[in-house]
């Protein structure tokens, strides 16, 4: 960041200046607010209240509102943070300098989730007003501006304000989480009410019932069949009860908070609904003094009739853990992430699955194009998918189509079909990243190329096998094809020149059988190494190792995990001599971690098991038991056994050890820790 501008010892954020390159991405912005850009001036609290403040000690002050500004989707977000102390401070750190404080300075500091860790943003206190009062959102007392300052800081992270309107509340959670948010449609087509899953079951159904309490939970209309609830709108479910009527029936409320700030329901259980006629008033008068300004309350029935979708955010607990989101523990082993490497049945094409859950690490819903299939595509295929990121540098990486001459110059995208597999299908996306609103146009060619030859000079020479052509104004093009084993490189290029940009190539690949193998026991190892070796050996892990202490803390403002935990890996040649010894030479420690931030450094640069080749082990145990029988936390116990699919490995893996450190299930001292083993080779790019 430029060195701050002082404007009366206050602090002036030159990144994010106070006017309209803060507001709208475009100057021909076609966004509602662009009507009031004229009308817009910048004031800082002090200048706006009185007695301005960061919190009110009343709580319902404290809710949020929203302005002119289209983004209900954040302001849920925001108003279900409220609901975790904890994920709250993480957020806005405390002890910040306010107004009428010696300290302050005008400076605030606000922390967002993006891509595995949480990243830093700072802003100054000059907020957007018409007639000297907010124009965006802004707390229910006048006084109060967290909501206000932390748009602001969103604002930045995104480019500028005008890139708040309309989003996604899963995406706000994830940010301002660090955590997992699950969402459902309530309301599905008639192909999709008949649609059953992998195993044959109905796809899984939003109930009330299973979801624990005290979650963020919010959700939202498309179109509202009374047209009072507005159209593509976002609300917060503050709360769910179970009654039981006067006549005996049982009965579900959720009471329902408006961003807006106002109330807009007329059902049976608005604030004088014949509704709470059906309760005793011993029961309903509680319920009704609840409704705060904005809120009202609606049954179960009129709730799955009148909204669209809900979304619900993981809990986490007040030492900062990830909790279940399930009040049954035997539904959380059922979950199905949705990874960049998620398996996918048939040849239809999801564009909105009934189940969707992001992942804390990319905090993006898995998004799978329009494609045209080929004809000879089976319908029961599973896929497992890798992605690479890149970028066009103008005068650099920037070349343009095949009509230009620097068109080699774009990044290249190698990849393999590997040999014994036959004829492979393969589905390859390139997306772009259209951070300005505005996208090029795009397109790709595929060139097959012998091993170990000079790109430069063979990739001039030939002529693509296959194309994704004429370049299209879109975010994401794709194909479908059928190569043969070979080596192969993509390009992606823009179709003019030095048009600057980020991108993602997905690459695809069905993958058919399953082949047999052994069982991946720990007792097919290496012969046993020399003496000399086995000492050095043990003199390192007893360094290391240092009994099961822990010797790794989570650090300043990282989310601590229930049990520290290492990684270790293995690899060894079969059909040898084996011994204890020499497979406990053979395990190799990758490192110890305490908490996620730590634990997706070393995730992050580890290759994934469907890309390991011969006999090589994954192990995560817990810090202080190594991954062999030998160890006395493991020497009595024993083990399950899953085997599947190579090509699979990669997702269930990471599935799997996500759940064990989001404790999704109770890892308790029973588990100690869990291996993939890669036994086979099944054709992967």
């Amino acid at each position: 960041m430029e060195q701050s501008v002082v404007h009366n010892a206050l602090f002036e954020d030159p990144d994010f200046p106070a006017d309209s390159r803060s507001l709208f991405s475009d100057l021909h912005s076609s966004t509602p607010v662009s009507k009031f850009s004229d009308d817009i001036i910048w004031m800082r609290p002090q200048e706006v209240s009185q007695q301005p403040r960061l919190f009110s000690e009343n709580l319902q002050e404290n809710h949020v509102k929203q302005g002119i500004l289209g983004d209900c989707w954040f302001l849920c977000a925001c108003a279900a943070l409220q609901c975790n102390d904890h994920l709250l401070k993480q957020v806005i750190p405390s002890g910040q300098a306010t107004w009428g404080e010696k300290e302050y300075n005008g400076c605030f500091l606000f922390r967002f989730w993006q891509f595995g860790r949480w990243v830093e943003v700072v802003v100054d206190d000059r907020l957007p007003c018409i007639n000297a009062k907010l124009c965006f959102s802004r707390c229910q007392c006048q006084d109060v501006f967290w909501i206000a300052l932390l748009e602001k800081a969103y604002a930045k992270l995104n480019g500028t304000y005008e890139r708040l309107w309309a989003g996604q509340v899963c995406e706000a959670l994830v940010d301002l989480c660090g955590g997992v948010a699950k969402r459902w449609k309530l309301k599905a087509s008639e192909k999709e009410e008949c649609e059953t899953d992998a195993s044959g079951s109905n796809l899984e159904k939003f109930n009330l019932s299973d979801i624990v309490d005290n979650c963020m939970m919010s959700c939202c209309v498309h179109s509202s069949h009374r047209g009072s609830l507005g159209e593509y709108h976002a609300f917060v479910v503050m709360e769910h009860v179970s009654l039981r009527k006067m006549c005996g029936d049982n009965l579900v409320l959720l009471r329902i908070r408006n961003p807006w700030g106002r109330r807009c329901w007329n059902g049976p259980w608005k604030v004088d609904g014949d509704g709470w006629e059906q309760l005793d008033p011993e029961i309903a008068l509680p319920l009704r003094s609840r409704v705060e300004e904005g809120e009202f309350w609606v049954d179960e029935i009129e709730f799955g009739k009148e909204f669209d979708e809900v979304t619900v955010a993981y809990p986490f607990s007040t030492e900062g853990h990830m909790k279940s989101l399930w009040t049954d523990l035997r539904k959380t082993l059922g979950l199905a992430y949705q990874f960049r490497g998620e398996k996918l049945q048939g040849t239809d094409v999801i564009t909105s699955p009934n189940i969707m859950l992001l992942d804390f690490m990319y905090g993006s819903e898995v998004k799978l194009p329009d494609i045209q299939y080929p004809a000879n595509v089976k319908n029961d295929a599973e896929w497992e998918t890798i992605s690479f990121d890149g970028q066009w540098l103008k005068g650099n990486s920037a070349g343009g189509s095949r009509n230009f001459s620097t068109h080699f110059a774009n990044p290249i995208v190698p990849f393999k079909v590997n040999s014994g597999t036959g004829k492979t299908t393969l589905k390859i996306v390139l997306q772009q990243h259209c951070q300005t609103g505005k996208c090029h146009a795009i397109g790709f060619h595929i060139y097959q190329v012998a091993s170990n030859t000079d790109l430069n000079k063979c990739l001039k020479d030939q002529e693509p096998i296959k194309s994704c052509t004429p370049h299209r104004y879109t975010e994401e093009i794709s194909i479908m094809c059928v190569l043969s084993p070979g080596n192969y490189v993509i390009i992606p290029s823009t179709y003019e020149p030095d048009c600057v940009g980020f991108f993602t190539v997905s690459i695809a690949t069905r993958i058919d059988s399953l082949k047999d193998d052994d069982s991946g026991d720990h007792d097919q190892n290496e012969e046993a190494n020399t003496q000399k070796e086995c000492e050095k050996e043990k003199s390192e892990d007893a360094k290391n190792q240092n009994g099961k202490r822990k010797t790794v803390v989570p650090g300043a403002g990282e989310h601590p995990l229930q049990y520290n935990y290492t990684f270790w890996y293995s690899r060894r040649t079969p059909g040898r001599p084996t011994s204890s010894q020499s497979y406990e030479q053979n395990i190799k420690q990758i490192g110890t971690f305490a908490s996620v931030e730590q634990f997706w450094r070393f995730y992050s640069h580890m290759v994934r098991p469907g890309d390991l080749t011969g006999h090589s082990d994954f192990h995560l145990f817990k810090e202080g038991i190594k991954p062999m029988w030998e160890d006395d936390a493991n020497k009595n116990g024993g083990k399950w056994i899953i085997r599947l699919r190579k090509g699979l490995a990669s997702r269930c893996w990471e599935n799997l050890i996500l759940a064990m450190l989001g404790e999704q299930f109770m890892v308790g001292e029973e588990i100690c820790g869990a291996v993939v083993s890669v036994r086979f080779q099944v054709c992967i790019s």
